[in-house]
């Protein structure tokens, strides 16, 4: 694991300040690589469960992860996104964000009560 500066938590923070964002590394961490069309449909289940509409539509997802969320994550080293053939899979820096990650993860899912390492939710 490298040295953690400063530009490099800001950057982290940046990419975990987005819910659907954190939602494409929620599920990566889980699959480890996935199709666009996979993605977004696990991106807007999580979207449905945390609004209390079903107004989300599943078309303004994909264009969102495709021309905004998927290139940046990639351009980050987080992501592998191929997109001439709807491949998105965990990328070489994965593993530096994965322990914050799964606490946001849990987090949100609420999965947790108690404090982890500190962090209380």
């Amino acid at each position: 694991m490298q040295t953690v500066g400063a530009d490099w938590l800001d950057a982290m923070y940046d990419v975990l300040s987005d819910s659907r964002r954190r939602d494409v590394l929620y599920e990566l961490e889980s699959v480890g690589e996935v199709d666009v069309d996979g993605l977004t449909e696990a991106v807007h289940r999580r979207e449905r469960a945390r609004v209390e509409t079903s107004a989300v539509d599943p078309n303004s997802i994909r264009l969102s992860l495709c021309h905004n969320h998927l290139p940046l994550l990639a351009e980050r080293g987080i992501i592998e996104y191929e997109p001439a053939i709807d491949r998105v899979a965990q990328g070489d820096r994965f593993d530096e964000v994965e322990p914050t990650v799964t606490k946001a993860r849990q987090c949100e899912d609420r999965s947790t009560e108690a404090s982890m390492d500190g962090w209380e939710c």
